[in-house]
């Protein structure tokens, strides 16, 4: 009983300190963008940013707000097999026989739709970055 509300008590310590330090203004865009998350582990970026990460349906996503609360992005896990179709061929294009290990759908602020896919080709392992129509922006 007594390593059980020990347990109790280091687990609701560290929710409190991984909360600690981020705005109200921050927690408060979270929690009307995101009303159904409980929790989220908060880290401050060297932006100045604030980025929440979580799980929802089963898939890990980061959302990142402003110190005011301003939502900035959302960047959610997808399936390799999800990417729209575009980028799927921009993949098999440009790295032939590359294994695509991680994907994200990237929502930000005012701009479009971006892909992210992480992948190995040759031995190296590659981020890249997509619009929805597989024009490569970034590797």
């Amino acid at each position: 009983m007594k390593t059980t509300l020990s347990l109790i008590f280091l687990f609701c310590l560290l929710q409190f300190s991984a909360n600690a330090g981020v705005p109200e203004a921050v927690k408060k865009a979270f929690s009307a963008m995101f009303p159904d998350v409980k929790k989220a582990k908060w880290e401050k970026e060297k932006t100045g940013n604030y980025e929440a990460e979580f799980v929802r349906d089963g898939r890990e996503i980061t959302a990142v707000f402003d110190e005011k609360g301003q939502w900035k992005e959302t960047e959610t896990e997808i399936k390799p097999e999800a990417l729209p179709e575009h980028v799927k061929v921009a993949i098999q294009k440009l790295y032939g026989n590359a294994k695509i290990k991680e994907t994200a759908r990237i929502q930000q602020s005012g701009k479009a739709i971006l892909y992210e896919a992480e992948i190995k080709a040759d031995g190296k392992h590659l981020e890249l970055l997509f619009t929805e129509n597989g024009e490569l922006i970034k590797s």
